[in-house]
């Protein structure tokens, strides 16, 4: 038998091996992490809202003094939370809310002005016609409640 027919020494078999894992290992982590996004949800006696990286709010329907829908809003300055490119979720401050809280995707320039008895929450939808949208069917929930 000459050298080259030989199998790979089993040093070789556990590096290739390993090697096949960690790749397998990356492409299944870049497919399934958790990508940034904000969520909202209607449920029985709240909205509640979360960002993926943990943030999470809610608003109590009890507490919804008005809804409103603006295109014209300047946010302010930020305060504290998390800005990033697409997302700005935390606490901003303005000439006409004072303090508020801000869950919103930042190429969307529409959004939901809900002021509550605990303070004002401006928050938007992945585009203009979904954020119209669900501003339509929250205020329609609401008004029936």
């Amino acid at each position: 038998m000459t050298e080259g027919s030989r199998n790979p020494h089993p040093i070789q078999k556990i590096t290739r091996l390993f090697g096949i894992c960690l790749l397998i290992g990356v492409i299944v982590y870049f497919l399934t992490k958790d990508v940034e996004r904000i969520s909202v949800r209607v449920q029985d006696d709240y909205l509640s809202m979360s960002y993926s990286a943990g943030d999470t709010m809610t608003i109590r329907y009890g507490d919804i003094l008005s809804i409103n829908e603006t295109q014209d809003l300047g946010l302010g300055t930020y305060i504290s939370g998390t800005q990033t490119k697409s997302y700005r979720v935390g606490v901003w401050e303005n000439d006409e809310f004072g303090k508020y809280s801000l869950w919103v995707y930042a190429n969307v320039p529409h959004y939901i002005v809900v002021e509550t008895s605990d303070g004002i929450f401006v928050f938007n939808l992945e585009s203009e016609d979904a954020t119209s949208s669900f501003y339509k069917a929250f205020q329609e929930m609401i008004e029936s409640k």
